[in-house]
């Protein structure tokens, strides 16, 4: 009898239905689409600064740090187990260690300055994609007036240590040493600095993202020194306090955006519900005149609104899978091309929205099944 009543009353106000079903989905695609974009957006900053580089240097405890800063590198050395000891760690301080060893060389008849690199390495659990390409064995990367002086260019070849060397990239300019760099695997530039199985620096991010009134450089002091005592770490803090501030500025993005969609969607509901109670003041009247229980009369409401929140959300699904990817691409250039499509978000939204809309449905089922007919009939 319900059911059949409130198909009924569907279809005798379709537009009062219709506007429901369109201010739910808009509603539900709005939240789908703010958060793939949210997601898209941290994929994206990741990816942006990874692009800035690295914001920790550790090197050996022994070594000068203003050594460091005026010449780029420390001369000092600690064994390259050192890394795999960081590596090993399961932590949530650094991530993407890089080892690698820095020296000076002669290319071209002037002075240039040889980095080996290791492979990037994770904590465990922690894999990410590498920041920088890796070096094949045989090959080197050149920065660009390095290059410029030897006179080669990304396939050919030069001498390094009495070896011939493929040039695999040739860097673009970038205003610093590395313009006079060249980068060789880590074992390479060990041997040809006769240095074996030592490295003078580690490269790493740090992964804490803290507030401002967090210290995240004594953090790291601590958690390293704990784990490599010979070691001591160095913060590019510029670059750390950006990355943490982006990250923060997203995350509060979508803390915001979201729930404002959510209670605003649900206020619409709950002011559509309760105008088609208002609106049907005399047919709900004349419900209890003819016996109908408040039961009834609120399974009325209550169904029109599940029945709202199931289409709504269906709708609002389509309308999201429709537009989202679309505009993740054109948003998010770097990282857009692997967006995909939330489908668990979107089941969870499909079993949501009809308890939303019940809730907001709630005030006019109040007012329905507390109408007085005498009252209502009489002022019809």
């Amino acid at each position: 009898m319900v059911l059949r009543t409130l198909f009924r009353e569907i279809l005798h106000r379709p537009f009062s239905f219709l506007l429901g079903v369109v201010w739910t989905a808009l509603a539900v695609a709005t939240c789908l689409v703010i958060t793939a974009l949210h997601e898209s957006a941290v994929n994206e900053t990741t990816r942006v600064q990874r692009d800035i580089g690295f914001n920790l240097r550790i090197i050996p405890a022994a070594a000068d740090a203003d050594q460091l800063l005026l010449n780029g590198y420390v001369e000092e050395t600690m064994p390259e187990q050192v890394a795999t000891l960081l590596a090993d760690r399961k932590t949530i301080a650094y991530n993407h260690l890089v080892a690698t060893l820095h020296g000076p060389v002669e290319l071209g008849g002037r002075p240039a300055i040889l980095t080996g690199i290791s492979p990037t390495m994770f904590p465990p659990g922690s894999k990410k994609p590498p920041m920088s390409p890796a070096i094949e064995e045989g090959t080197a990367h050149l920065g660009s007036q390095l290059a410029a002086r030897l006179g080669v260019e990304k396939g050919d070849r030069f001498t390094l240590g009495g070896r011939s060397i493929e040039v695999a990239r040739v860097a673009p300019e970038s205003g610093t040493q590395d313009d006079l760099r060249a980068w060789v695997p880590l074992a390479l530039a060990q041997e040809i600095l006769d240095k074996p199985s030592a490295i003078n620096e580690i490269q790493a991010i740090d992964c804490l993202c803290l507030t401002p009134d967090e210290n995240p450089r004594e953090l790291l002091r601590a958690e390293i020194s704990g784990v490599a005592p010979e070691a001591q770490v160095v913060m590019l803090e510029k670059i750390a306090t950006a990355r943490a501030r982006q990250r923060q500025m997203i995350g509060k993005l979508a803390r915001v955006a979201i729930p404002t969609v959510v209670v605003v969607g649900a206020a619409g509901i709950a002011v559509l519900s309760w105008l088609n109670v208002r609106g049907r003041s005399a047919e709900i009247g004349l419900l209890r005149v003819l016996g109908h229980s408040s039961v009834t009369i609120g399974g009325l409401v209550f169904g029109k609104a599940i029945f709202v929140g199931f289409a709504g959300a269906a709708l609002g699904i389509a309308l999201a899978q429709g537009f989202a990817g679309e505009w993740v691409a054109d948003l998010f250039p770097m990282t857009g091309g692997k967006f995909e499509f939330d489908w668990q978000l979107a089941w969870r939204a499909l079993g949501l929205a009809p308890l939303l809309t019940c809730i907001a449905a709630a005030m006019a089922v109040s007012l329905a099944v507390s109408q007085d007919p005498a009252v209502v009939l009489r002022d019809q």
